[in-house]
């Protein structure tokens, strides 16, 4: 899941706006959370199919190439598990809960962003080799992992550059997490094809998600933390910090 996503359109908007602010479309004031959770929740839809030329990719589907969970040691959930070539479904859906920070002054201001999503399904390839909860798994092919109900979050802590007199931010350190009332699994061609043990393990991980997923989550959520800071960075260092916002005149 290179997204979720919500977050990374966060990010996106955000260059896009002050490249060059189109006079049809609204921003904000610093620290002004109530116009940025409109802000945000409109842009998500109407900027979906994205804008490549001023470094906004589309979110709805969002591409992923790759995620990788390498899980061991003595947790119930040992397995290596290689994800690619995902589509992400679902992120313009979302609804801004909240937003805290987003101040005039960068280096102090809070960074925190919270939404809904109704639904988050992820469909592409994998390869799989371990076990979870004593059971074996071995398999490659089509996975599909669909969450329901997902609350967000992700907070980062700033990192100022000044570049030609301009403040820009950047990604010092952040920070995704998630809460889901459930999640669905299917993994294809598991065990060499085997259709009666495959049914028989994925109702077995799907009558188990909880267990699972509090194994993998915070190897999940790092790798998907990562993958946002490493999108989110270039769009930021191309525009300085004040450009994003109103000015206190406007």
């Amino acid at each position: 899941m290179r997204q979720s996503a919500i977050f990374l359109v966060l990010f996106s908007i955000f260059g896009y706006i002050a490249a060059k602010y189109p006079t049809d479309l609204m921003r904000c004031h610093f620290g002004d959370t109530n116009c940025l959770k409109r802000t945000i929740g409109e842009y998500a839809m109407k900027f979906k199919g994205g804008r490549r030329d001023l470094g906004l990719v589309p979110i709805d589907p969002l591409q992923v190439d790759e995620v990788n969970i390498d899980q061991g040691g003595t947790s119930p959930v040992n397995i290596n598990l290689k994800l690619r070539d995902l589509k992400c479904h679902g992120l313009s859906q979302a609804t801004i809960k909240n937003v805290v920070g987003f101040q005039k002054d960068p280096a102090t201001s809070k960074f925190e962003i919270y939404a809904k999503i109704a639904t988050i399904s992820m469909v592409g390839q994998y390869k799989a080799r371990g076990n979870i909860l004593l059971l074996p798994i071995v398999g490659n092919g089509v996975a599909n992992l669909t969450f329901d109900n997902v609350d967000a979050s992700i907070k980062f802590l700033p990192k100022v550059e000044v570049k030609k007199g301009k403040e820009y931010l950047r990604i010092n350190e952040l920070q995704l997490d998630f809460e889901t009332t459930r999640l669905w699994m299917n993994f294809e061609n598991l065990f060499n094809g085997d259709q009666m043990l495959s049914q028989t393990t994925n109702q077995f991980l799907n009558d188990n998600w909880p267990e699972i997923l509090n194994e993998l989550k915070p190897v999940l959520t790092k790798a998907i933390g990562g993958i946002y800071k490493a999108i989110a960075d270039p769009i930021f260092n191309k525009f300085p910090y004040e450009e994003l916002f109103l000015r206190d005149d406007e």
